[in-house]
């Protein structure tokens, strides 16, 4: 199946400041290490400037340079036809100049300091897209399931990305940057910034085979099939996108300057957490590390509030664009995340007294999800308001499996209005909603939690909407 995929296309600059003067001059902006020109007189981000700071420093860290000046210049366009004009299609790079519509492209920043640290203004496309790809992880798939093919067919992924049409053109930068990574922590920078300056774009496959040798002392085919195989494989090189503080109970989280959240939830201990959400967002165990996010919580455009069960431990929270993106280029400003609630321990109970109550929201809908799981059993139990009515139904919770391996599945999800003997419970079914009033508990009996959150479909679940 396929993974998730970053919905903006990423085209390499082949004709930005081709020589001529700088776009505009606009209002300007400067740090110690950078001077951003913005089209329009609107107020700058206000942790802006700080950010790229720390983005040019993570970079220098990585790789052990110090980047000296002059400084880098980003000339920040009103809209993408004004770019247009200029000669780039979208946001774009000419040696250590960005020219961009997004108010802070990590891809192409990264682009800048590799001319800078390499003085190659060009590389081999593989490698070009593959670095910037690779540290700033985007475009890249969530869980790295990409098919590219053979290597030979997209040496030069830059000049491809001149047609639309071609389908593999995600896959290819997924798979350049997951290579590019690979290299990166397994033999460290200098040898990936030897390989970098030793090639040019337009170079074909022969000289990239033997640049690689060269380098690496291994042949191409080899590394390249252990770029998807090496124990504990990662997507990209998450420093930037995964430095994060921990989120604090009740207090509202907005995206950071570059559109990402850089956030965490810390447990020392099992815990269940609520998290409301105006838009999606991915929660990851060891960030964005193989085979992917362990949930994906909220919908587009609606607010909500999703439970999930964790264990101990640190779990990274990244912005998606519905369904479809990591580190999109564009965000709502609208959104916004709040850790609401925490209660030690997990809230599937093993009997129906001993269930810890969820609080459910009259405003806005409750998702309560679990991990892909089979011959899942046990009580949850929901509290809202005692003259709130809401419905509920299942979502991927599959109770019939006439041909589930080692013998037929059959369970049973329902809602019961008390733990009584005596109770009233009904099922519960993604085809038809229950309604019911104030609380109750919900009863699942070897059920089958079909999730692939690491495809980027939402975990399966219940879904509790006020009436």
């Amino acid at each position: 199946m396929p993974g998730l995929v970053v919905a903006l296309v990423l085209f390499p600059c082949l004709s930005c400041d081709d020589g001529r003067k700088p776009p505009f001059n606009g209002y300007v902006t400067r740090s110690a290490n950078f001077e951003y020109h913005n089209e329009t007189p609107e107020a700058l981000c206000p942790t802006l400037m700080p950010l790229l700071e720390r983005h040019l420093a993570s970079f220098e860290s990585l790789t052990g340079l110090n980047l000296t000046p002059p400084s880098f210049r980003y000339y920040r366009f009103s809209n993408f036809p004004e770019l247009g004009r200029f000669g780039c299609p979208s946001d774009c790079t000419r040696d250590d100049v960005v020219y961009a519509v997004a108010r802070f492209d990590s891809h192409e920043l990264f682009h800048v300091y590799a001319f800078r640290a390499s003085g190659v203004t060009t590389s081999i496309g593989l490698l070009e897209e593959g670095l910037a790809t690779a540290f700033a992880c985007s475009p890249v798939r969530s869980n790295g399931d990409y098919h590219p093919g053979d290597w030979r067919n997209f040496v030069n992924v830059a000049e491809k990305l001149a047609d639309l049409s071609d389908p593999d053109i995600a896959d290819q930068y997924a798979a350049a940057g997951a290579f590019v990574a690979f290299l990166y922590y397994t033999f460290g920078w200098d040898k990936l910034a030897l390989l970098y300056r030793s090639l040019r774009r337009g170079d074909d496959a022969t000289a990239l085979e033997g640049a690689v040798l060269s380098v690496y002392g291994a042949d191409m085919d080899t590394l390249w099939q252990d770029s998807r195989t090496f124990p504990n494989k990662r997507i990209c090189i998450t420093d930037w996108t995964c430095w994060s503080s921990p989120v604090v109970l009740n207090e509202e989280t907005r995206q950071e300057c570059d559109g990402e959240l850089h956030r965490s939830i810390e447990l020392s201990e099992p815990s269940s957490v609520a998290l409301f959400a105006t838009h999606p967002v991915m929660l990851w165990q060891d960030c964005l590390a193989e085979p992917g996010p362990i949930f994906v919580l909220g919908q587009n455009s609606f607010p909500s509030v999703t439970w999930v069960s964790l264990a101990a431990g640190s779990f990274n929270l990244t912005r998606t664009s519905g369904s479809e993106s990591i580190n999109p280029r564009v965000y709502p400003a609208s959104f916004s995340l709040e850790l609401t609630s925490q209660i030690p321990g997990s809230f599937l109970a093993s009997s129906c007294e001993a269930a810890q109550a969820i609080p459910l929201d009259p405003q806005v809908e409750t998702r309560i999800l679990f991990p892909s799981t089979a011959s899942l059993s046990g009580w949850v139990r929901v509290d809202g308001p005692a003259a709130a009515v809401f419905s509920v139904v299942s979502d991927q919770l599959q109770t019939d499996i006439p041909n589930y391996p080692g013998g037929a599945l059959h369970g049973d999800t329902s809602f019961c209005d008390s733990c009584s003997t005596d109770a009233n419970c009904q099922a519960i079914s993604s085809q038809v909603s229950l309604a019911f009033s104030g609380g109750g508990v919900l009863r699942l009996t070897n059920v089958y939690a079909v999730s692939f959150p690491e495809m980027g479909f939402p975990n399966a679940g219940f879904h509790i909407s006020p009436m």
